[in-house]
């Protein structure tokens, strides 16, 4: 599996919008901003208030849009970096290859930090910046399902299941 444009929007929304479904909580949180807009015109003609409103629409199309392109284009040197994920009993391996690095490493389900999956992901971070994407569509041998059955139980509240 390779870090593409879509795994690492996906795994940016899943930090930054949890359990929500990002689009919809996009649409709401510019509605919010919105009529806030409309507040800060017709009700309160205050600088501060305008400012207010003028940060959260930034910030709100930042999160949704433009974090996760500069994400993208910050994690260059992994783009051409595939990933082949090995799930045993008690342990996961992972084996990288690339042009420049080819590697093998093992870890342990206790040993991870958390895990955020989402309808197409598994975000299995080993510590709490790095992540390894899982791609439930390149899954053989097995299923998604017995995956989570290895990890979840023994991180609890670290375990994330988001509903999109």
């Amino acid at each position: 599996m390779k870090y593409d444009f879509e795994t690492v929007r996906a795994l940016t929304h899943a930090v930054y919008y949890k359990k929500r479904e990002p689009k919809e909580a996009f649409q709401i949180s510019m509605i919010f901003w919105g009529i806030m807009a409309l507040f800060a015109i017709f009700a309160l003609p205050e600088m501060l208030l305008a400012f207010l409103v003028v940060l959260g629409i930034f910030l709100n199309l930042f999160q949704y849009f433009l974090l996760p392109k500069m994400q993208y284009r910050l994690l260059a040197k992994l783009r051409e970096t595939e990933n082949e994920f090995i799930f045993g009993e008690e342990s996961f391996r992972v084996i990288s290859r690339s042009a420049a690095y080819q590697g093998e490493a093992e870890m342990r389900y206790e040993l991870i930090v958390k895990v955020i999956e989402n309808s197409r992901y598994f975000f299995i971070y080993q510590t709490n910046n790095q992540v390894y994407a899982v791609d439930k569509e390149t899954i053989t041998g097995g299923s998604a399902e017995d995956i989570r059955k290895r990890m979840e139980p023994g991180l609890g509240k670290k375990y994330m299941i988001c509903k999109y």
